[in-house]
């Protein structure tokens, strides 16, 4: 009775071959693995916001935040203190919880955000949030509370864009994203809709890459309203 096997030459060439292949396919499922893990964190300080706003406006008997009280910067800490866990308060102090250079995705530096009238925490999650208070007098675009967040604290890569995003909070704790211009209306049933849309994706790529400021209503809302025109898909 004989036996049947592979020879040590079938075994290395398949070897050889399963390697070339890993390596040609693992940076991408890297990459994509890496570009979920961003999102998913993004979304749950995401959804402590709206969790948040939704208690204060209902702990106050309230029907909107302003009327619960946010009404200032020190009524902004208190909504952080009272409605959410934190592991550290960072006051004014930006790179207390965030990396001191941030670049966008084109490699050009960003400008440091300026926490003098911010108020910034690290989140158990890892994430680092810094929130100012608008007004309700605001820009187009501008949240009525802005919200600076990194996604895993100090940890790179330091992004706008992938672990980097700036959104906003609304009167009635709607969270938006934030940026200089209003989209270009897309109405479902028209003939260009599927255009329209790939426009406004276009314009949200190209301002998010470029921006280099984190100032409320710059351009850098617009990687926060690309994340929300892809269902929440890190597709760039």
């Amino acid at each position: 009775m004989k036996i049947r096997a592979f020879t040590l030459a079938e075994v290395l060439v398949t070897l050889g071959i399963i390697g070339v292949i890993s390596a040609m396919t693992l940076p991408t499922l890297t990459k994509n693995h890496q570009r979920k893990v961003y999102v998913t964190q993004l979304q749950k300080v995401y959804n402590e916001f709206s969790q948040a706003s939704d208690s204060f406006v209902t702990s106050n008997n309230a029907v909107n935040l302003m009327e619960a009280g946010l009404n200032s910067q020190a009524a902004v800490n208190r909504f952080i203190q009272s409605q959410m866990k934190t592991v550290k308060n960072c006051e004014t102090t930006f790179t207390d919880c965030f990396a001191s250079e941030y670049k966008n995705m084109n490699g050009a530096a960003m400008t440091n955000f300026n926490a003098a009238n911010s108020s910034c925490y690290a989140l158990p999650s890892g994430a680092s949030v810094c929130l100012t208070y608008m007004g309700r007098i605001r820009l187009i675009g501008n949240g009525f509370v802005n919200i600076l967040v990194d996604v895993n604290g100090k940890q790179g890569p330091n992004i706008l864009g992938r672990d980097l995003f700036v959104m906003g909070m609304e009167d009635d704790g709607t969270i938006i994203s934030t940026f200089n211009n209003v989209h270009r209306v897309c109405i479902p049933s028209a003939a260009n809709y599927d255009e329209c849309v790939a426009e406004n994706n276009k314009t949200n790529l190209q301002k998010c890459q470029s921006a280099t400021t984190m100032l409320a209503g710059s351009d850098a809302g617009y990687c926060f309203a690309e994340l929300l025109d892809d269902g929440w898909q890190m597709e760039y």
